[in-house]
């Protein structure tokens, strides 16, 4: 068992959280996040109406959790009872991240991203000379 620690942080900004993120000030037993995106880019504004399914393999398939496969033997010895930051500074956090101050027991975190782009036109590649 890991003895406890305190976080000492002077100041924390975080300008954005979204996305099925986390952003956790204290100690936790478990941080699951699961985020789905469908994104489509269009050179022109064009609503089907009909689109955006989420039943694309990309977000249908299990997901492939690690096991441990042996125990791990870790030895630790904290020469302070404390964890010492002055300042975090953070713009964002997204698509089911986390931002821990604190312990926790099991993370888990799961983001799947399909990204759909329609373009009108294929750029000409130059031959190569």
């Amino acid at each position: 068992m890991i003895s406890p620690r305190t976080s000492v942080i002077t100041s924390t900004r975080v300008h954005t959280v979204t996305s099925s993120s986390v952003f956790q000030v204290g100690d936790s037993s478990r941080i699951q996040g699961t985020s789905k995106v469908y994104a489509v880019l269009r050179e022109e504004s064009l609503f089907l109406g009909n689109e955006g399914d989420f039943k694309d393999s990309v977000f249908t398939r299990s997901t492939p959790w690690s096991q441990l496969s042996h125990q791990v033997e870790m030895k630790q010895m904290n020469m302070s009872p404390y964890i010492a930051v002055k300042h975090i500074n953070i713009l964002g956090i997204g698509a089911s991240s986390v931002f821990h101050i604190g312990s926790t027991g099991r993370v888990g975190l799961d983001s799947r991203i399909k990204n759909v782009r329609h373009l009108l036109s294929v750029p000409s590649v130059p031959p190569s000379s």
